[in-house]
């Protein structure tokens, strides 16, 4: 159950990565949540791969990189570390070129 009271379907595949990428090729931007973890910068490489393997831009991919938690004195090391109102304060995204990936 999902914090708002709605269940949650957890057969329902249909927002997926694969089972919409004719919606993520026509995005004007997509967006990869992480934290510096080395488990959340792997998701980095795989979410790029999948994309190319679509044939998606990936000149509109863009970051949200949390690194260190404004409460404490250590770096996240997983995005579910981040307390909700945190993510509500997330940093500014980063555009990543060629290079970067």
């Amino acid at each position: 159950m999902a914090n708002d009271g709605s269940v949650i379907d957890l057969n329902d595949f249909s927002n997926d990565l694969l089972n919409s990428y004719e919606r993520l090729k026509k995005a004007d931007n997509i967006y990869i949540w992480i934290s510096i973890g080395l488990s959340d910068q792997i998701i980095i490489l795989f979410v790029t791969y999948l994309l190319k393997l679509i044939d998606a831009r990936l000149d509109n991919v863009k970051l949200i990189q949390f690194v260190k938690s404004k409460n404490h004195k250590s770096n996240y090391r997983g995005i579910g570390e981040i307390l909700p109102v945190e993510i509500l304060k997330h940093p500014d995204p980063i555009s990543l070129s060629e290079k970067d990936l």
